[in-house]
């Protein structure tokens, strides 16, 4: 049977470097693709080498494609994993994030689609992923407001949309995570407007923030 990942998720993450072939199942050892599996499945994918030859792709706990010219988008099907780490970096995988990618609300800690080719605007239902600790979504074409829901990430300890298109002013939810266990927080080039919140005269020594706020 072949799993989810091979059969819905990484065919539309599509590799075009030399040798890549889109209907192939990716190997874990591969450069351009690395799977995160529990260390108890680590010995089968050392001896069949690709995921595939994992009989229940729920298991699959991360994946990552960095410094790649992998393209393609995110598919919804991703959700159906329990992901505890989606990291694409520096890709040029675009579309829209998925506002599926609530469904991860338990497992997901780390989601990582930075300097990519993005577009749309952010999910209100990110603001489901209370188990978040990474959320970077910088250096890509974002639209529209930063969502109020983002408030109810107290687990973030980074936070960084920055280098985006996005408008309006920081949500003082956002602003208040500052507060909690959140340690770097970048706003800065976007078209963002306002007075910045109150909340940031008690901004923690640690906290490294730029919200890059344009005056009213």
């Amino acid at each position: 049977q072949i799993g989810l990942l091979n059969a819905l998720v990484l065919p539309a993450l599509r590799g075009s470097a030399a040798g890549a072939d889109d209907d192939a199942f990716v190997d874990c050892d591969d450069a351009r693709v690395d799977c995160f599996v529990p260390s108890v499945y680590t010995q089968r994918l050392r001896a069949h080498g690709t995921v595939s030859d994992v009989e229940d792709v729920r298991v699959v706990t991360g994946l990552r494609i960095e410094n790649s010219a992998w393209n393609g988008y995110i598919p919804d099907e991703v959700a159906s994993l329990s992901l505890q780490q989606l990291l694409l970096i520096r890709t040029n995988i675009g579309g829209t994030l998925p506002a599926a990618l609530g469904a991860l609300s338990l497992t997901l800690e780390h989601l990582d689609v930075s300097e990519c080719a993005l577009s749309g605007t952010l999910p209100t239902a990110l603001g489901q992923l209370t188990a978040l600790r990474t959320l970077n979504l910088d250096h890509n074409a974002l639209r529209g407001t930063v969502p109020t829901e983002f408030g109810r990430l107290r687990a973030l300890e980074s936070l960084r949309v920055d280098n985006n298109r996005l408008v309006g002013t920081v949500p003082e939810e956002v602003v208040s995570l500052t507060q909690f266990q959140l340690q770097y927080l970048y706003f800065h080039s976007n078209n963002l407007r306002g007075v910045v919140s109150a909340g940031l005269r008690s901004l923690r020594a640690h906290t490294t923030c730029n919200l890059g706020c344009s005056a009213d």
